[in-house]
Formats: structure tokens, C-alpha cells, sequence
């Protein structure tokens, strides 16, 4: 039997993630988050905070990198609530 995991970034354009899909049961993910410019990897959805690392398959899972905006960098103006800066 496979099972999927899915890899989500947030916010959506903070970065990119690799490594979801279909994998058979136990069988182990490499994942990896990498932040676009202006944004900082700061941890998965399950309070892991590497950004590269391995997953064990035991069942459909969701994990979400979570991405910072630096305060250098520029304003992205995209984000919800954005408007850091005076």
C-alpha cells in the first residue's frame, strides 16, 4: 500500500519544498524547504526546524514549511496583513 504526503509552503511564495508524493509504508521521505528571497525557513507544521530532513511514511501526511519575512529585503506587498515598515 502507498501513501501520500503532501509538502505545503505558507506562507505561498515564501519558498518551495520538495520531496512529497507517493511512498510505500515505513519507507523513509527526504523533504526539503528553501526559502525564496526575502523569507527565512523557520520550521514544519510539526515543529521540526530543519529545514532538509527525513520522514518516516506511516500513514498519508500533511506537513507545511513556515517562512518568515526578514524585515530586510523589501516589502513583498502580497501577504495578507503585509505592510511592515512605516
Amino acid at each position: 500500500m502507498k501513501y501520500t504526503l503532501t509538502l505545503e509552503a505558507s506562507p505561498v511564495g515564501g519558498g518551495t519544498v520538495s520531496g512529497g508524493g507517493k511512498y510505500a509504508k515505513d519507507s523513509t521521505a527526504s523533504i526539503q524547504a528553501t526559502a525564496a528571497s526575502g523569507y527565512t525557513f523557520s520550521r514544519w507544521s510539526d515543529g521540526n526546524t530543519s529545514a532538509s530532513r527525513s520522514v518516516v511514511i506511516d500513514g498519508n501526511k500533511t506537513l507545511t514549511a513556515i517562512f518568515t519575512a526578514t524585515t530586510s529585503g523589501g516589502d513583498s506587498g502580497e501577504e495578507e496583513g503585509g505592510g511592515l515598515g512605516a
